[in-house]
């Protein structure tokens, strides 16, 4: 147990404060390398999504769309569960070198087969009548409305949340902890002693 606190308490130290690395070349860890180190992180990570929605999601929504390619959607998905992850990075990272565009094009690899997979299985699972029904009353149409609905419900939604964050009292959110409350009116039944 001592072990595991020590572990422990190390790591979360190493969080918060920079030190010498062992060879006692460079700083390591601490808030500023941590901050650095996540940013490009999910730098790579959202460049690699995008990028690989932007080439399997147009790709599915056709096949999907005009009811061919389960084959190719299906031999996509097998090889990209077939091959580990960790293989595909240690190669390219081997090969190519471990800068960003390397890392990011062996990331959007393994990122494809997925995306082409759901895409193309969301497709096709939608009822068909329903399908025909939307190109009877415009397809665009509903599409343009369906995106308007959506955007005014989260504008609305949000306002009502910062009305409700500007018209309940501070001592009311004092009262509570920060914590939200399950019941609709975050009073309880009792009387409240002011101290």
């Amino acid at each position: 147990m001592t072990i595991i606190a020590s572990t422990l308490g190390d790591a979360i130290r190493f969080i918060f404060e920079a030190r010498e690395s062992r060879a006692g070349t460079v700083e390591v860890g601490g808030l500023g390398e941590i901050g650095h180190l996540a940013g490009n992180h999910l730098l790579v990570s959202v460049t690699a999504v995008l990028i690989a929605i932007a080439i399997a999601m147009p790709l599915s929504l056709w096949l999907g769309h005009i009811g061919r390619g389960q084959f190719i959607a299906g031999s996509v998905a097998n090889i990209g569960r077939a091959v580990p992850s960790l293989a595909i990075i240690a190669f390219f990272v081997a090969f190519l070198g471990s800068g960003f565009t390397n890392v990011c094009f062996a990331l959007i690899l393994l990122a494809i087969p997925p995306i082409l997979t759901n895409t193309y299985v969301g497709v096709r699972q939608v009822d068909r009548e329903l399908v025909d029904a939307a190109r009877g009353q415009g397809t665009a149409g509903q599409v343009g409305a369906a995106l308007v609905v959506a955007v005014l419900t989260l504008a609305i939604d949000a306002g009502f949340a910062g009305v409700q964050r500007l018209v309940t009292p501070k001592g009311l959110k004092v009262a509570r902890g920060g914590r939200r409350s399950t019941r609709p009116w975050p009073l309880s039944p009792r009387r409240v002693q002011i101290p």
